[in-house]
């Protein structure tokens, strides 16, 4: 898994957070793991390797995901982030939606403060 808490750099806007992975989730094929400092989800693949092995990220799932579930047939994963998206004066929260077979980002929830 990523570096331990600490050791990595935020890739998006300066939060002035620092944690390494905070969610796992895992289905029959493939284990996710939100990389919050990443702004990534990452996929593994269960049946490559004894403990399975990284096959790539899923980019686009807003700054600083924190949080996730599976839909309860397992077709889609909820990524929540905590800061979404910053436009310079706010910060928009969404959840972003993946399609667990495509790895797509099909949809997001938006929560836009005024």
């Amino acid at each position: 898994l990523p570096a331990a808490r600490g050791a990595e750099s935020d890739e998006g806007a300066d939060t002035l957070a620092s944690v390494g992975p905070s969610t796992i989730v895992v289905t029959d094929k493939r284990l996710f793991v939100a990389n919050f400092n990443a702004n990534t989800v990452g996929v593994y693949d269960r049946d490559l390797g004894p403990f399975g092995m990284w096959t790539h990220d899923i980019k686009g799932v807003g700054e600083n995901p924190h949080a996730m579930a599976l839909s309860p047939d397992g077709r889609f994963l909820a990524v929540a982030s905590i800061v979404g998206e910053l436009d310079g004066k706010r910060a928009k929260s969404r959840i972003v939606v993946v399609d667990t077979e495509s790895l797509e980002i099909v949809g997001w929830i938006a929560n836009e403060s005024r």
